[in-house]
Formats: C-alpha cells, sequence, structure tokens
C-alpha cells in the first residue's frame, strides 16, 4: 500500500512540474524564422533538431498559422521568435499556450544592438511616414554580432532548461560565435571596396546590415511591404537615383518586382536581389551563414555592375 501510494505522488508531482530536460529528452524548440531557426538549431547541434514556424518562404508580417503550425507550438517546451513587430500573426496565439511553456522574445534579450526607427509607431496622416516596427527596428539579425548574442541567450535558456546537455550547448554556441566571425571578417573583405557606392532597397528592412558593413543606403522605396509608395514617393526616389548617381537598386524575391522594376526602367539603372530571411536557403544550422553570404555576394555583384 506505501508503494501505491508513493507511485501515485510521484505522478501527481511529474504530472506538475515544469519541463526540466535530460539528455535522452531534450526539450521542444520551435524558432519562428529560418534565420533564426538556424542560429538556434546551431547550438542544439547533435542534440536536438527545433522546429522551423514558417517553412513555406512567405513573410513573417502577412503569415497565417495553419493548424499544422498550432500543434507546433502546443507541442513546444521552448519557442524563439524576434519580435511582436515582425511575427505579429503570432501575439494572441501565444498569449492562449499552457503558460509553462518558455516563449522567448529575442529582441528584448539584453546586450542586443538596437537601432532607433526614425518615425514611431503613431497614428500617422501620411501612411508613408509611419512605421509599424515601434522604437526600434526589429530585424535585428542582421547584425552579426546581435547573432552571436542570441546564440549566448539559447545556450544560456537551455542549459538551463537542459543541464545534462550543457557542455553540448556551450560548446555549439562557442563553434558558432567562432565561425560566424571568421564568416564576416571574409565578408567585410569582400565588401570593402562597395561600402561608398550608393543604393535603394525595396523596403526598409536592412538597417542592420548596412550599419554593420558601413554601407551606403540612401532610401528605401516603402517603410513596409504592406505599403504601397504613393506617386510623390517615386518621384522622391527618381531624384535620389538622379542626385547620387545611384546604379543600383534592390528587390526581394518575397514580393513583387514591379516598382522596382520600374524605377528602374526609368533610371536605367540595375536590379540586384536581397532577402533577409533566406528565401531559397535550405533551413538548417548552416542558413544563417549562408544568407549573409548571399546577401554580400548580390549586394557587390549589382554594385559591381556599371
Amino acid at each position: 500500500m506505501q508503494k501505491f501510494i508513493l507511485l501515485k505522488l510521484l505522478t501527481v508531482i511529474l504530472l506538475f512540474t515544469p519541463y526540466g530536460g535530460n539528455a535522452a529528452n531534450p526539450p521542444k524548440i520551435v524558432a519562428t524564422i529560418k534565420p533564426i531557426h538556424s542560429i538556434i538549431s546551431a547550438v542544439t547541434d547533435g542534440v536536438s533538431k527545433p522546429q522551423l514556424l514558417i517553412e513555406n518562404n512567405q513573410s513573417p508580417h502577412d503569415y497565417s498559422l495553419k493548424p499544422s503550425d498550432m500543434k507546433k507550438l502546443e507541442d513546444a517546451d521552448i519557442i524563439f521568435y524576434v519580435s511582436k513587430n515582425i511575427e505579429n500573426f503570432l501575439q494572441k496565439k501565444l498569449d492562449d499556450l499552457d503558460k509553462t511553456k518558455k516563449i522567448i522574445e529575442l529582441s528584448t534579450i539584453d546586450g542586443l544592438h538596437l537601432i532607433q526607427n526614425n518615425a514611431t509607431n503613431q497614428a500617422s496622416p501620411d501612411p508613408e511616414s509611419h512605421n509599424e516596427y515601434g522604437d526600434y527596428d526589429p530585424h535585428i539579425w542582421l547584425n552579426p554580432q546581435n547573432a552571436q548574442n542570441i546564440a549566448a541567450y539559447a545556450e544560456y535558456i537551455l542549459s538551463e532548461l537542459d543541464p545534462e546537455n550543457k557542455e553540448k550547448y556551450a560548446a555549439n554556441a562557442s563553434n558558432f560565435r567562432k565561425t560566424l566571425r571568421k564568416k564576416t571578417l571574409y565578408l567585410s573583405g569582400q565588401i570593402s571596396r562597395f561600402k561608398q557606392k550608393p543604393f535603394i532597397v525595396h523596403h526598409d528592412a536592412y538597417k542592420y546590415f548596412e550599419d554593420y558593413f558601413s554601407l551606403n543606403s540612401l532610401a528605401a522605396i516603402t517603410k513596409s511591404e504592406e505599403i504601397q509608395p504613393s506617386a510623390k514617393k517615386i518621384r522622391e526616389i527618381n531624384q535620389i537615383i538622379a542626385d547620387n548617381n545611384v546604379k543600383c537598386i534592390f528587390a526581394e524575391p518575397q514580393f513583387s518586382k514591379s516598382i522596382v522594376e520600374s524605377i528602374a526602367k526609368t533610371n536605367k539603372i540595375n536590379i540586384g536581389l536581397l532577402d533577409p530571411i533566406g528565401y531559397d536557403v535550405e533551413a538548417g544550422k548552416e542558413a544563417y551563414l549562408k544568407i549573409l553570404h548571399n546577401m554580400t555576394k548580390n549586394l557587390t555583384k549589382c554594385l559591381a555592375d556599371e
């Protein structure tokens, strides 16, 4: 009888104790977008394989959750996402999840380099001056130093949840940081002779990349891909191109190129492609490095073709 009572008590304790983790049963992880999924995958390499929430290369700004996505979120022990201003589709769903889950909004962690937006998230009579992203640009992963901090934070959180794999997380995070430092040193060398060359981007998503590599981006056609530029805005962009001898304008694979093509044709300039989330990159631990590599390659190619 005593053994039976003890077994029942142990069962109750296990049912109501938050996940503690062990080597044979590591925490189940979900990451929302490909670059974040890649960083977390690098930290968990050899321990577990995080699930990617947005798999079909859609923009997170207009994504709609499917039942299979909800199942991933419900089954997860820990969820990594960037910001309520990036994955705005996620907010209500996160509030409905089991409160024992670890939900990490990466844009709020300590140590990040944050870039303030010129326009705050206030109601504006001019939608083109309105910035839906709030006080800070949330595209934090495009600064490689921020990616290193995200990896370090993921290591800390996962080690707390799963102490039996702590040494593996630490070694993986260290390897990621070393590899990323080596990669960014190489990319800086590739970019160096193009730093002063001006260019235009489709939407205002690249401040962190531009700031880190000291690039000369003069303007974005739109603050957000959901806002179509007015005729006045197009005239302003054309004037910037003419005044600064701009030779390259960048489109994005997720969105229509019609406006970019029209501006390029009017000004007889090159069209390049910048992809901040890895539209054509295979998901996994190498994806983040490939995203940075492809952005650098496409940037330098367009700026070199004069």
